[in-house]
């Protein structure tokens, strides 16, 4: 990994881009992808959608070994979009408390799970939904 690149690398490597842009070291995220996967040891690594943005870049990540496994997602919106994407093992790390939103996730994942039995309330008998109590 090249630890010397700083800010006029990447305005010289964007210069006569469209702005705005996103630029990636892909050495620094394979780098850290290791590293994190080292201090994990033999344990899984649920990766946070709210640190990594980019589904292409999640995409990469959860391909890359098979320790990555699932994502944790900041809400239950974005759970439902990337499972309309093929993603799968998808926790919301947040509550929600709109019953349609709540819906659409069980529609979209084998099992819901809550940490509470009022956060189910009202969902139908159709979905599948697994209390585990705290």
């Amino acid at each position: 990994m090249n630890t010397t690149v700083d800010y006029a690398y990447y305005s010289s490597a964007l210069e006569g881009v469209s702005l705005p842009a996103a630029v990636l070291d892909l050495d620094a995220l394979e780098a850290n992808a290791q590293a994190v996967l080292t201090r994990a040891g033999h344990l899984p690594v649920r990766l946070g959608s709210k640190s990594i943005r980019v589904r292409g870049v999640i995409e990469r990540l959860l391909a890359s070994d098979e320790r990555y496994a699932g994502l944790l997602c900041f809400s239950a919106e974005e759970a439902v979009w990337l499972a309309g994407h093929g993603l799968r093992d998808l926790v919301v790390a947040y509550p929600t408390v709109q019953e349609s939103t709540v819906r659409a996730v069980c529609r979209t994942n084998r099992a819901c799970v809550a940490d509470h039995p009022n956060a189910i309330s009202g969902v139908g008998r159709h979905e599948q939904v697994v209390n585990r109590p705290g």
